[in-house]
C-alpha cells in the first residue's frame, strides 16, 4: 500500500491504482494532509498542479484525479469526490468517513488566484489546529501534587453540582448568558404562563460566537426594565430551536421580543431580523420602544413566581409604573381554516367564526411572483391582528433562506425558478427574495451543466429554458454562498422546496420540473424561442451579435434544408405521375386482353354493343346462383350518355372497367368501397344540397378507376338509368 510519497503529485488515471489511493486516505494512521484535485471538461486541473504544489508545499500531498476514473471514485469517494475542477482538502485520518463535513470544498467558480488562497487558508488553519492540539499526558508512577485550593473555583464548582439556577449566569441588569447547561431553564423561563416581565432572546451571528446586536447599549437603553438572555453557545442555540415552538425561535443573528404573559393562555413576541452588525442601532432602538411601550401594573418582578431570579426589583418597578402604558393592537395567534382562489380565511383564538385574511408588510417581489397558494395553506398556525368584526392581518414572520436550504446537500435533486437565460448561462432561483434577505439565486453556465452528458456544451441554452419556467437541477457541490450542478436523470426524485413562512406550503410548485429534460434532445432553434423572451436574453451589442448570426446561420440552414426537401417532392411527384400513368396503362392492357375485346366493333350500334358486353360480361363475372339472388336490373341511357363515353375512351379510361362497374351499380353492389358510391351535389362543400334530375331522382355517382366517374339515377328498384362517364371535376362534387 502506498504512502505520503508514493501519491504527492501524482496523477491517478489508472483503475486499478484508485482503490489503493482510497484504502490509504481512509487510513487512520494517515497523518499527512491531502489536497485532492478533479479535472474539469477539457481534462485539465483549475490550477496547474505545479502551481498547486508550489503553494501547499509540504503542509500536504497534492493529487489530481483524472476524468477518465472520475466515475469510479465518485462509487468510492461519494459525496467527497471532488468534480468539475473542484478540489477537496482531506484532514490527516480517517474521521471523515464518518462526518463528510470536515473534508473541505473549494470549487472552481473562483479565479485561480483566490482558488490558491482558500486552500492555503484551510491548510493553514489545520496545520494550526494540529499544533494546539493537547498532547495526551504521559503516565508517572510519582505521586502527583495536591492543587492549590481555589475558594472560587470550589463555590462555581458547588452551585453546579446542585440543581442549576439562573441566577448562576446572570451579569450586570438582567443579562443573563445562557450556555447548553441552562438552555432547559431559559426556554422554561420563557414559555412560563406566570411570567410577568417582557424579555428578550438574542442569538448568535451564524458566523462567529458573538451575536451581532450590540447588547451593552441593548442594557444601557433598557436598564432592568427587561430581561435579555444572550445565547453563548451554538449547542444552546440547537437545543432551544428544537425545543422551542417556531413563533418563540431566535436563530441566525436574529433578535425575538417577548410580551409579559401574566397568566394569559396567549403569548405575544416580535421577530427582529439581522443582517450583520450595522443592524444593531436598529434593533436596539425597535427593543427599547417595545420594552418602554409594554405595560406593567404595579411594576414586575424578575424575582417573582416564573422569574428566572429570586431577586425583587422593587426599583426598577417603580419606575416602570411611571413610563409604562398599553400598546394600541395586541398580537393574536390563528390557524389558516381555508385558500380558496386569491383569499384565505384564519380562524383567531376563542373565536368561531373565520375571519378573511390579508397579510401586511409583503415584499414587492412576493406580491408579484409568489400566489397566496404558495404562502398559506389549512392548518398553518399565524400570527396577526384582528381588525374590525371579520378581517385578519397577518403579520409574516419569514423563515431564514440559510435554513430553509439546509437540506439541499450534495447528491440531492431540487427545484427552482429560472429568472434568466442566455445562449450559455442562466440564473437559477433556489429561494425568493424576503423582507429582509436577497433571492437565493445561482449563475448556471451551459459548459458546467451540460459537462459528462450527450448534450452539446456548446449548445444554446435559450431554446431549451425560459424565463419563469420551474426546472430541476441535481446538487454536485456547495460551498458557503457556492454552487455546482448538473442535469438530473429523468428517474430522478426533486425534492418538495421549502416554505417561507412557518409550516406553510412549498413556495414553488414542481410538477413538471423535469419536463425540460426531453428538450434537450431535440432539434430547436432560436425561432422556436417567443420574440420577446428572445429579445431579454440580449443585453449587450456583442450579446446582440452573436444571436444575430446564431439566427442567420440557422435561417441559411434551415433554407438550405427546404431546397433539399422540395427537390425529394419534385422527385417523389415525378415518380408518382409515371407510376400512375403505368397503373392505367396495366388496367386497359387487361381490360383489351378480355375474351369479349374480339366481338367490338360488330355491332350496329354503340347503344346495342353495350348492352350485348353488359349481358356477356355478367356470365363472366357472376355465378349462376348470384345471378339468380341478384337478377340484372333493367338499364337505359341518357342522352349524353354514349358522346361522355366516347370521350372518355379517347383518353385512358378502360371500357371493360367501366362494364365491371356497371354491372355492380345493375345488381346493387354499387355501396362497396371501391366504388365510393355517393350522392352528386350542387356545389363543392360537403353540406351543400344533393342533386337530382328532372324526375327528381337522385344522381349518384362512383369510381370506375383512376379519375373516372359514373354518374346514374335509380327510379325505382329495378330501373336504372347511366348519365354520363367524366373525370373527376367534370361535374362539381
Amino acid at each position: 500500500m502506498g504512502n505520503a510519497n508514493t501519491y504527492d503529485g501524482k496523477i491517478i488515471k489508472d483503475p486499478f491504482e484508485l482503490p489503493e489511493f482510497v484504502n490509504w486516505l481512509r487510513r487512520s494512521t494517515r497523518d499527512t494532509t491531502c489536497v485532492l484535485l478533479s479535472q474539469d471538461t477539457h481534462g485539465n486541473p483549475h490550477v496547474p498542479l505545479d502551481q498547486m504544489r508550489k503553494t501547499v508545499g509540504s503542509r500536504a500531498v497534492t493529487v489530481v484525479l483524472d476524468n477518465a476514473v472520475q466515475q469510479s471514485a465518485r462509487n468510492q469517494l461519494g459525496i467527497v469526490n471532488p468534480h468539475h475542477g473542484a478540489a477537496r482538502i482531506f484532514p490527516p485520518g480517517d474521521a471523515w468517513c464518518d462526518d463528510s463535513s470536515i473534508v473541505y470544498c473549494v470549487l472552481s467558480a473562483l479565479p485561480p488566484q483566490e482558488f490558491l488562497a482558500r486552500i492555503d487558508d484551510k491548510l493553514n488553519a489545520l496545520a494550526s489546529a494540529q499544533r494546539n492540539k493537547p498532547a495526551a499526558a504521559p503516565r508517572v508512577s510519582a505521586p502527583t501534587p495536591t492543587p492549590r485550593y481555589n475558594a472560587a473555583a470550589a463555590a462555581r464548582a458547588k452551585q453546579h453540582a446542585e440543581e442549576p439556577s439562573l441566577a448562576d449566569v446572570r451579569e450586570d441588569h438582567k443579562l443573563f448568558r445562557i450556555d447548553a447547561a441552562y438552555a432547559p431553564l431559559c426556554r422554561d423561563a420563557i414559555l412560563s404562563p406566570s411570567r410577568q416581565y417582557p424579555c428578550i432572546l438574542v442569538s448568535l451571528a451564524p458566523e462567529g460566537a458573538e451575536p451581532y446586536l450590540n447588547v451593552p447599549e441593548l442594557l444601557r437603553e433598557i436598564e432592568n426594565d427587561a430581561v435579555v438572555f444572550e445565547i453563548a453557545d451554538r449547542q444552546a442555540e440547537d437545543w432551544l430551536r428544537e425545543h422551542l415552538p417556531p413563533w418563540a425561535r431566535a436563530y441566525s443573528g436574529a433578535c425575538r421580543f417577548f410580551y409579559p404573559r401574566n397568566g394569559s393562555a396567549r403569548m405575544y413576541s416580535d421577530l427582529h431580523r439581522m443582517n450583520d452588525r450595522a443592524d444593531s442601532p436598529r434593533v436596539v432602538a425597535a427593543l427599547a420602544e417595545a420594552v418602554w411601550n409594554t405595560a406593567y401594573p404595579g411594576g414586575y418582578s424578575v424575582g417573582g413566581a416564573g422569574s428566572p431570579s429570586e431577586e425583587d426589583d422593587a426599583a426598577s418597578a417603580s419606575e416602570n409604573t411611571g413610563r409604562a402604558h398599553a400598546p394600541q393592537r395586541a398580537l393574536v395567534s390563528g390557524v389558516v381554516e381555508m385558500v380558496l382562489d386569491s383569499a384565505a380565511y384564519v380562524r383567531a383564538e376563542d373565536e368561531r367564526t373565520p375571519r378573511k385574511a390579508t397579510m401586511i408588510e409583503l415584499p414587492r417581489t412576493i406580491v408579484e411572483t409568489q400566489p397566496l397558494e404558495t404562502l398559506l395553506r389549512k392548518g398553518q398556525h399565524v400570527r396577526g391582528y384582528a381588525a374590525g368584526t371579520g378581517e385578519f392581518e397577518i403579520v409574516p414572520e419569514w423563515n431564514n433562506p440559510h435554513d430553509a436550504l439546509r437540506a439541499y446537500v450534495p447528491g440531492v435533486t431540487v427545484a427552482g425558478r429560472v429568472t434568466y437565460v442566455c445562449k450559455d448561462m442562466l440564473k437559477f432561483m433556489l429561494y425568493p427574495a424576503l423582507a429582509d434577505s436577497p433571492a437565493v439565486e445561482v449563475v448556471v453556465r451551459g459548459p458546467d451543466l451540460f459537462a459528462g452528458t450527450a448534450v452539446n456544451t456548446d449548445a444554446d441554452m435559450r431554446p431549451v429554458f425560459s424565463r419563469g419556467a420551474t426546472i430541476a437541477l441535481h446538487i454536485e457541490e456547495r460551498d458557503a454562498g457556492e454552487w455546482l450542478f448538473s442535469l438530473p436523470s429523468p428517474a430522478d426524485t426533486v425534492i418538495e422546496p421549502p416554505s417561507v413562512l412557518p409550516e406553510g406550503p412549498a413556495w414553488l410548485p414542481m410538477a413538471d420540473a423535469l419536463a425540460y429534460l426531453s428538450r434537450l434532445h431535440t432539434h430547436s432553434t432560436l425561432a422556436d424561442v417567443p420574440v420577446e423572451s428572445l429579445l431579454e436574453t440580449v443585453d449587450s451589442v456583442p450579446s446582440a451579435q452573436t444571436t444575430i448570426r446564431t439566427m442567420h446561420r440557422q435561417l441559411t440552414e434551415a433554407q438550405a434544408e427546404n431546397r433539399r426537401l422540395e427537390q425529394a417532392n419534385e422527385q417523389l411527384r415525378a415518380e408518382n405521375a409515371d407510376l400512375t400513368k403505368r397503373n392505367r396503362e396495366y388496367e386497359k392492357s387487361i381490360g383489351e386482353a378480355n375474351p369479349l375485346a374480339v366481338f367490338s366493333g360488330r355491332f350496329a350500334s354503340a347503344r346495342e354493343e353495350l348492352d350485348w358486353q353488359l349481358r356477356a360480361q355478367s356470365l363472366l363475372q357472376f355465378t349462376v346462383e348470384e345471378r339468380e339472388r341478384r337478377p340484372l336490373a333493367q338499364w337505359s341511357y341518357a342522352d349524353g350518355f354514349f358522346d361522355s363515353l366516347a370521350e372518355c375512351e379517347h383518353g385512358d379510361m378502360s371500357r371493360w372497367s367501366l362494364i365491371r362497374t356497371m354491372l355492380l351499380v345493375l345488381t346493387g353492389k354499387e355501396t362497396l368501397n371501391g366504388l365510393r358510391q355517393h350522392q352528386l351535389r350542387t356545389g363543392r362543400g360537403g353540406d351543400n344540397p344533393g342533386r337530382k334530375d328532372e324526375h327528381g331522382n337522385t344522381i349518384y355517382r362512383c369510381n370506375v378507376h383512376g379519375q373516372y366517374r359514373l354518374h346514374f339515377t335509380r327510379g325505382g328498384v329495378d330501373r336504372v338509368t347511366f348519365l354520363s362517364v367524366n373525370t373527376h371535376d367534370d361535374l362539381l362534387l
